[in-house]
């Protein structure tokens, strides 16, 4: 009876594989869509509720100029300018960078000047403006490599970090 099993498991097997068709191919999957351009991280980010510029110590020989008072902190790199409370401004000459804080108030003088490709986090920055700018639109002020602050149109509440530069009428939707 043994042989007989045998016999059965080997016959099933050379039918099997006789009679079956070729297994299909796997669907290919189609090829990883580009990698979406990101916010150079190495020189600003935002971290755990501030926006970080990294390098901080070079502002001078990036042409950024920091002026601190007693009640604002102004921040300049030709034409783009902005102020923030200097209760939502930090610094750390040690560890080298600069920090503003989310929600901070700005003071903008003068619309933003462009600086570069726009680059700017797709899933936050949309809904950060519906649900912070109350219908208004965005500015982003470049004052660091190319990239800056967020803020409300209107408000100056800063909501994110982004690159490029944009006024209101041409901030992205």
């Amino acid at each position: 009876m043994s042989f007989s099993r045998a016999a059965a498991c080997l016959l099933m097997t050379v039918l099997a594989a006789c009679s079956g068709s070729k297994p299909e191919r796997e669907a290919s999957a189609p090829p990883p869509a580009p990698k979406e351009p990101g916010i150079p991280v190495d020189k600003i980010e935002e971290i755990e509720g501030w926006i970080r510029f990294k390098g901080w110590n070079d502002a001078a020989a990036q042409k950024v100029d920091v002026v601190a008072g007693p009640k604002e902190v102004k921040i300049s790199s030709g034409p783009n300018v902005f102020g923030v409370p200097a209760a939502d401004y930090r610094a750390n000459a040690k560890e080298n960078w600069g920090e503003i804080q989310l929600g901070a108030r700005l003071t903008i003088p003068n619309p933003p000047q462009s600086a570069g490709t726009v680059l700017y986090d797709k899933n936050t920055l949309p809904t950060r403006t519906a649900e912070r700018c109350k219908g208004k639109s965005t500015v982003n002020l470049p004052v660091w490599n190319g990239c800056g602050p967020v803020a409300c149109d209107g408000s100056g509440e800063v909501i994110g970090v982004a690159c490029g530069g944009w006024t209101p009428e041409n901030a992205p939707k």
